[in-house]
């Protein structure tokens, strides 16, 4: 279970967020979703500060581009655990952990798991993908994951169901649909010549392809 002495702060009194993710310039859905969440919240003007903690082939440091103010090495479970003690000192209000499977390193990874029981901070996490059946080594290291977490957001009813099936509690679960950018609305036909798609159909789905999503079908 989650073991927060501090409590969940409330929305007015958070005032500084770190994030748990990959990030740009590494080409990841979950990096590309996190810059999108730190620049809409950045617009809100509500928050004192917000830091990301990328995950990486390398060891902690300080980076140059974008947001990005620390980084774990993925393989590396004292990175982790460095982190979690880092985060304890700090004036961080809640962590934001974006998790999807393969991002973390150990089995299954199970890396992540080191950082959650050392962490003393309120814990958000957003989970990416939920499946009907997990094998039990997987399991394993995703109920650790949302029982050490504080708040659990989902992206759809389906999802938020699921773990209901799996007994999590109904309290813990947040269902914030997944949203795009804000894009303007332009004629399909400009778009589809840029692309090299003049006169073809396009479906769009969400979610990585894989078997038995019915695509092949189509």
């Amino acid at each position: 279970m989650a073991k927060h002495a501090l409590g969940t702060p409330t929305l007015a009194s958070v005032k500084e967020i770190a994030y748990i993710s990959t990030y740009p310039p590494r080409k990841c859905g979950i990096a590309t979703f996190t810059s999108d969440l730190v620049s809409s919240t950045s617009q809100l003007n509500k928050l004192k500060g917000q830091t990301v903690i990328s995950i990486d082939g390398k060891r902690i440091c300080k980076s140059a581009y974008g947001q990005i103010q620390y980084k774990i090495g993925r393989d590396s479970p004292e990175d982790y655990e460095f982190m979690a003690g880092l985060l304890n000192r700090s004036t961080v209000d809640v962590v934001n952990l974006q998790h999807e499977f393969g991002i973390f390193g150990g089995e299954n990874g199970s890396y992540i798991c080191t950082f959650l029981e050392k962490i003393e901070k309120p814990v958000l996490t957003t989970l990416h993908t939920v499946l009907p059946s997990f094998e039990n080594a997987i399991k394993k290291v995703f109920d650790q994951i949302v029982a050490c977490s504080d708040i659990i957001v989902v992206m759809n009813q389906t999802t938020k169901d699921l773990l209901k099936q799996y007994g999590f509690s109904g309290k813990k679960l947040k269902l914030i649909p997944h949203g795009c950018p804000d894009i303007p609305l332009v004629h399909s036909d400009r778009v589809k010549n840029d692309l090299g798609l003049k006169n073809r159909v396009i479906l769009s789905t969400f979610g990585l392809l894989s078997r038995g999503k019915g695509v092949e079908y189509v």
